[in-house]
């Protein structure tokens, strides 16, 4: 039936004038078509390999298959679609018999992306009844079997057909029953729809228009008339009302249909109107799409000559590059106010996706102290090198002092890094380093919380508070064997342990070993302003 069915193709179409031109398999020219620009960079536009076909300028239709490891599963999706669902009882339908019919199709417009053919269905309505073909219905009283062909053609935009793919199944007829099946009463109506749904195993991908055409053979029409009698002489194709519009997708020329009748083609063909198309739904798969990629990664590229005189293929591997970014961090330095903090993440582009870590944590921090702050870009369009800095969390000099400045406990005269307000010997830069109080001298802190000096077995260690919400200030141990001579204080290489942590506060003990032959060594603690 095939063979039969696509050389009536080649005839029937010639005796249209043009209006659709021949699509014959077999008499297509071999031609060649290359793949070019394999490697693109992503911009947020669609893209697409150049093409070149020889012979030059022909039309060429691309699919895509996507390649990540990722990728979705494929997923069914009806890609046109102007069936009843739930089905009436009938239909008005035309009878391939009665009008000497071959086939009859219509052009459709697909929607969504999934090209990959995977079914489909057409309405059939049947007027046989079981008590008129008693042998068969004793055979299987369900119905009779009969095939029914589905053959899809492209239609190209200067209107060629091009044959793409066909399939015939084997469909059981169910027999136009006696009694209504919804209340047990009599028939309503002279034949009974019911749905065929013919599979595609192929996954041929579709194009965006197709010619859905549906044949199936009767005594004297079909394209392999049987010749002798049978219930299939009753067999009817469903057709289009105004009420079954398309839900999905759309039916390109409205006002006609296709019909193969007595050997001949017509497109547009006189006396018939949209509404005589059959009803047919299309599911595809989404492995394949029609639609260029946008987003960065690697596809299978398969390109189609599509052009009726044409016959050449051709697959390459396609990808689109990641686009150049840039990170950057802001409002590194913030107040203690006891809520979480998080630092401000510039990107160039902007408002680019980016995953943030504070000391290696997702958790924002709230608490006062230095952390490590780790970012990484998590948009796959684009490629930037990760970026470290650092998130100062606490007090600055002014937010620490501003407490006892409005309760008028110290002066406003006396808020300088060298004033020392309760008169103690120790500036306001070095209370705050220490974490004492800047309104009275007496801090109820041993030798008043300053650093002291301890010595044992050849080790000489400072032991000094820490601020730790001064995230301002720098913290630095020195060194001297002299108290004379010009800048004799060099910073001291110590081992540092923490004593103690509390309320903010750690104490630190930083030790140094002492040479046998040094007489005396001397350490201080340096504590200066640092701008972040």
């Amino acid at each position: 039936m095939y063979h039969t069915f696509r050389a009536s193709l080649a005839c029937g179409l010639a005796c249209v004038s043009g209006l659709l031109a021949p699509a014959a398999e077999g008499q297509q020219t071999p031609a060649t078509v290359t793949l070019g620009d394999l490697v693109q960079t992503y911009n947020g536009a669609p893209k697409s390999p150049s093409l070149l076909t020889q012979p030059a300028n022909l039309p060429v239709q691309v699919t895509y298959r996507s390649l990540s490891p990722t990728a979705p599963i494929p997923t069914s999706q009806v890609v046109y679609n102007d069936t009843p669902d739930p089905l009436a009882l009938s239909y008005f339908s035309y009878g391939f018999a009665a009008q000497q019919l071959t086939a009859l199709g219509n052009l459709v417009q697909l929607a969504g992306s999934a090209r990959k053919l995977e079914s489909c269905d057409v309405i059939l309505v049947n007027y046989a009844k079981a008590d008129d073909w008693p042998d068969l219905a004793a055979a299987n009283p369900a119905g009779y079997v009969h095939p029914i062909t589905i053959t899809l053609y492209e239609v190209t935009s200067t209107n060629q057909l091009v044959f793409r793919t066909e399939a015939t199944q084997n469909v059981l007829v169910p027999w136009r029953p006696l009694l209504n099946p919804l209340n047990g009463g009599p028939y309503p109506f002279s034949g009974y729809a019911f749905r065929a749904t013919l599979p595609f195993a192929n996954g041929i991908t579709l194009p965006e228009r197709v010619m859905v055409m549906v044949s199936f053979n009767t005594q004297a029409s079909g394209f392999a008339p049987t010749g002798v009698p049978g219930p299939y002489n009753l067999l009817n194709v469903a057709q289009q009302t105004t009420a079954n519009v398309a839900k999905v997708g759309s039916d390109v020329n409205p006002d006609v249909v296709l019909q193969v009748k007595s050997g001949v083609w017509g497109y547009p063909s006189t006396g018939w109107t949209g509404t005589s198309a059959p009803l047919v739904r299309l599911k595809a798969l989404s492995t394949d799409s029609v639609t260029p990629p946008t987003d960065a990664g690697s596809w299978q590229a398969s390109a189609r000559i599509s052009n009726a005189d044409y016959l050449g293929t051709s697959t390459s591997n396609f990808t689109i590059q990641p686009a150049a970014a840039s990170i950057q961090f802001g409002n590194l330095v913030q107040i203690f106010d006891g809520t979480p903090k998080s630092v401000t993440v510039l990107t160039n582009p902007p408002d680019l996706t980016v995953h943030t870590t504070y000391d290696g944590s997702d958790p924002v921090p709230s608490a006062p102290g230095r952390y490590a702050v780790h970012a990484t870009l998590t948009n796959p369009n684009y490629l930037a090198p990760p970026v470290d800095a650092e998130l100062w969390l606490g007090n600055n000099f002014n937010s620490w002092l501003n407490p006892w400045l409005q309760a008028n406990q110290i002066p406003g005269t006396a808020t300088g890094d060298k004033d020392d307000p309760d008169q103690d010997s120790i500036p306001n830069i070095i209370e705050y380093g220490l974490a004492l109080d800047p309104s009275t001298a007496n801090h109820g802190l041993p030798d008043l919380g300053l650093p002291k000096i301890e010595y044992a077995d050849g080790r000489i260690s400072l032991i000094y508070r820490k601020n730790l919400t001064a995230t301002d200030l720098e913290f630095q141990v020195e060194s001297s064997s002299v108290l004379s001579g010009t800048d004799p204080w060099s910073p001291a290489v110590t081992t540092d342990t923490v004593v103690d942590t509390g309320n903010s506060v750690q104490t630190i003990r930083a030790s140094m070993d002492v040479a046998a032959d040094d007489p005396k060594h001397f350490l201080r603690l340096r504590i200066t302003r640092k701008d972040p």
